[in-house]
């Protein structure tokens, strides 16, 4: 009986919520000014106890709910503590450019002295490097501490301290996976509610969800309450599962349609193009069954423009930067920098400004949103490569491009747009790289883990996979061999003999650890005499014995132009294969189990003879000599973007200022001073 009262209260409350003005009622709008004030002086006492991120969430949270000073400061204090620079950055200047504020200022600058002074810490020692980061990320924290400090005096707001040691406690049980119950019957604070409401959400609690929903959206009527109370009603499908004539569980998709309808009527027009909206409603439309609407509107969010004024327009630029640079899809110094890029946090706080409360219940889905959202990001950010971009004889520039998905036939001209600097070009020449004379010769360097964790099925299957690689490339391919375990050996050299591989995949056994950086290292030198285009294919189910060594490796990989694509299952570490094909032109791609090696394989097969050469003249700012150029296709919405310099780049100049001379002229040797003298 309690079932059905709770989903009849929801429906009446969707229905008259419908008919609710797009304006808040002077209740809600003090509700929310003392939540805004709670959840600012609570993240602050977070993130003076270290809990950075789950600071950053919570002002993150105010500041979505209502614009104010105190939650900006915040949210660049707790990204620069979580070394973050870059972010914080970016958000100072966003917030700056509407007024001037003493905290943001300061703590732009304590973040830019940062980046200013890591530029000249040498990395041929990686150890010795992170070391020094460490001493130099300590004091910049101490210095945010102080300011933040100063925050946390300004903020207004009563809160006693048993109420705030239970909200901490109650953050911590939702971090650590499970429900913390107030010590009295309800929390006293509205704050105290929120955080009752989205545990009892994340622990499929939905019945108790749905009415601290209910009573939280009609105390503040906010866009994050909203957005909890639709994903409360649509967690309501769970209760109604019936069986398909295969024996398929099949939910009842009505209570998600009316979460979506409750979005879309109570939403104000002002709103309903906002980043939290759009968000809002794929993940919905994705639980409704409906994922190409929700991946239409989920592209037209990654290729929007995402601004900072926005809190989740940020969270997901976040987001997005924190998956290019896991992927190896955006430039950065090095592998180890992982500290700054948590791509599992950054979705955190996404999730946590929709009201999201999928993580680790998928509403009976084999998958969740989150998995559908990287399988989205990995068809629109890696279905375009750019391998490479040749500016030697600017303004006329040359571009290689890859187009790694499975295609019916080859791409023409009017499938890409292309676009430098901003603007579309009018024309370009374009050809696909197999016509093009001297780029017809391919060569294919497999790398494969024999190691002791591959063995029995693993590695059988793995044999059979690259065996029908090796049987099924066209004629003129030249293809070699090398394996690795804790080191790596040359087992057919790159050869038009095909034979000697397949003899030495058949030899092939299992034992000893694995050295991914070696094996790739070795297959580089292999390569390094070949002519026209080069792949490596590597494959491994582990974890590289020793990543520190890996940029090195990729760098000089890059230097020769020759492209990675890695293939991870088991256990592999897919973060890093998905950075080394990226950094490298190539893609990662992921076997569900190793039966599916073989047209894993294949797809690369096909891949690999999807290069066109697009060259065009530079017609926007020719003068700039830092530039960016974009290459979309009509194919699954896909495309890539790259920045190039003409010339020599800053930061090669920039490294070059901070090394020794290789001989000091100037130096006085012995005789007179002669710094005086006139020229």
């Amino acid at each position: 009986m309690k079932k059905k009262k709770i989903w009849f209260a929801a429906i009446l409350l969707l229905l008259a919520c419908a008919a609710v003005p797009g304006f808040l009622s002077v209740r809600r709008i003090l509700n929310i000014g003392k939540l805004v004030d709670q959840q600012n002086y609570l993240a602050s006492r977070l993130m003076e106890l270290g809990e950075y991120e789950q600071g950053r969430t919570l002002a993150a949270q105010s500041e979505q709910m209502k614009e104010n000073a105190v939650s900006k400061e915040l949210l660049v204090l707790a990204a620069g503590f979580q070394s973050d620079f870059e972010s914080a950055m970016r958000s100072a200047e966003q917030y700056l450019a509407a007024g001037a504020d003493e905290i943001l200022t300061a703590a732009q600058g304590i973040c830019r002295d940062f980046l200013e002074k890591e530029k000249t810490f040498s990395r041929e020692d990686e150890y010795l490097y992170q070391e020094q980061c460490a001493g130099l990320k300590d004091s910049t924290r101490e210095a945010l501490l102080s300011l933040l400090l100063q925050v946390q005096k300004g903020i207004d707001v009563q809160m006693d301290g048993v109420s705030l040691q239970n909200m901490m406690d109650t953050l911590e049980a939702q971090q650590n996976g499970y429900y913390y119950e107030y010590p009295e019957e309800e929390p006293e604070t509205l704050l105290g509610r929120k955080l009752q409401a989205v545990s009892s959400l994340k622990n499929g609690n939905y019945e108790q969800g749905l009415e601290q929903a209910q009573e939280l959206f009609e105390q503040s009527g906010s866009f994050e309450h909203r957005a909890l109370l639709a994903n409360a009603v649509a967690g309501q499908s769970n209760y109604n599962v019936t069986v398909d004539d295969e024996g398929r569980p099949v939910k009842d998709q009505e209570p998600v349609n009316r979460a979506i309808n409750f979005i879309e009527t109570t939403t104000p027009v002002t709103e309903r193009n906002s980043v939290a909206c759009q968000m809002e409603l794929s993940q919905l439309y994705y639980l409704a069954g409906q994922p190409e609407k929700s991946r239409d509107m989920l592209t037209g969010i990654v290729k929007g423009d995402l601004s900072y004024t926005e809190p989740a327009s940020a969270a997901v630029d976040d987001f997005l930067r924190s998956y290019r640079m896991s992927t190896g899809a955006a430039e950065k110094p090095a592998y180890m920098d992982s500290d700054r890029w948590d791509l599992s946090m950054a979705w955190e706080r996404v999730a946590s400004l929709m009201g999201f409360v999928e993580q680790g219940y998928d509403y009976g889905t084999d998958s969740t949103y989150y998995d559908f959202v990287i399988g989205a990001l990995n068809s629109i950010f890696n279905g375009v490569i750019i391998r490479n971009i040749d500016a030697t004889n600017f303004p006329e520039v040359k571009l290689t491009v890859n187009v790694s998905m499975d295609l019916d036939k080859a791409l023409e001209k009017r499938n890409f747009t292309v676009t430098e600097m901003g603007g579309i070009l009018s024309d370009f020449e374009f050809q696909a790289a197999q016509e093009q004379e001297g780029t017809q010769k391919l060569s294919v360097a497999l790398v494969v883990d024999h190691s002791g964790s591959m063995s029995g099925t693993p590695l059988d299957d793995t044999k059979k996979a690259v065996s029908a690689f090796v049987r099924n490339i066209e004629d003129g391919i030249r293809v070699g061999l090398i394996q690795f375990d804790d080191a790596a050996q040359v087992v057919a050299p790159v050869s038009d003999n095909t034979a000697a591989v397949l003899r030495g995949i058949a030899a092939m056994q299992d034992g000893g650890g694995t050295s991914i950086y070696s094996g790739l290292e070795l297959a580089g030198n292999e390569l390094a005499s070949e002519n026209g285009r080069r792949v490596i294919i590597l494959l491994s189910d582990g974890e590289d014995g020793d990543s520190s060594r890996i940029d090195g490796v990729l760098e000089e990989l890059k230097r020769k132009n020759i492209y990675v694509y890695t293939i991870g299952f088991g256990g592999a570490d897919t973060e890093y294969l998905s950075y080394i094909a990226t950094s490298c032109g190539g893609k990662f791609l992921q076997a569900e189990s190793t039966q599916v090696l073989g047209e894993i394989y294949a797809s690369i097969g096909q891949y690999m003879e999807n290069d066109y050469i697009i060259t065009f003249t530079v017609e926007t700012e020719p003068e700039r000599f830092d530039r960016i150029v974009r290459v979309e296709t009509d194919v699954e919405d896909a495309y890539a973007e790259k920045e190039y310099d003409v010339g020599v780049s800053p930061d090669s100049i920039l490294d070059e200022k901070n090394q020794r001379p290789v001989a000091d002229y100037f130096q006085q040797i012995g005789g007179s001073d002669m710094s005086g003298q006139q020229e």
